[in-house]
């Protein structure tokens, strides 16, 4: 049976801050590449029916101001719905485990599917996984894409790339473990998705 892929939405929630970081005494995180892939990294997750996944994709929301939380739950209603299968939150979301996780726990509970997360350049790597654990430790469905990188939904392969390349401040990765990731999926027949912050083939800062 052919598999078909529907995006319901794609939308922007905010952009990268311009204004300069306020001075603080807190130690910096380290920097960490998060697009390494570390063991088998690969999820079974039924996703889809009759051969037809459709996805809701959201990225940037860089935070929880009352805008962008009114705003996210707007889209998050308009993916329930359309009875999306699952929702693909590609980054950026907060810069700490609380904003973060608020994101996660307000899209799954507006949405009503399963939350795919990965970290973009924004979050640090500790808030990050926290985030995730607090959301799915509360019941959410939420799915850490930086530690499974290969989601096999039986009609297509969700294949995750976190972070940025052009950025030390959270979540990064190099060409090497893009390499990693195209070992990881190597031999598969499923079609592909690529679930990203940022297009991994590009070649700037944008």
């Amino acid at each position: 049976m052919r598999a078909a892929l529907v995006v319901v939405a794609a939308m922007v929630m905010g952009c990268r801050s311009t204004e300069a970081a306020a001075t603080t005494t807190k130690a910096p995180e380290r920097e960490w590449s998060c697009g390494a892939v570390h063991g088998e990294a690969r999820l079974a997750r039924a996703l889809g029916r009759g051969g037809r996944l459709k996805l809701g994709v959201v990225a940037d929301t860089n935070g929880t101001a009352p805008a962008t939380m009114a705003n996210l739950s707007k889209l998050a209603r308009v993916f329930s719905e359309e009875h999306v299968d699952a929702v693909l939150a590609l980054g950026d979301l907060g810069a700490n485990e609380d904003e973060i996780a608020a994101v996660l726990t307000a899209l799954g509970k507006d949405a009503k599917a399963p939350v795919l997360a990965l970290a973009g350049e924004r979050e640090p790597e500790n808030a990050f996984h926290a985030a995730v654990k607090r959301v799915h430790d509360a019941g959410g469905d939420v799915v850490d894409l930086v530690d499974t990188r290969l989601v096999d939904t039986g009609v297509i392969d969700i294949v995750s790339v976190p972070g940025y390349p052009f950025s030390r401040k959270g979540c990064h990765y190099s060409a090497s473990d893009l390499d990693g990731v195209a070992r990881r999926v190597a031999g598969r027949t499923h079609p592909r998705v690529v679930a990203a912050h940022t297009p991994p083939r590009g070649d700037g800062a944008g």
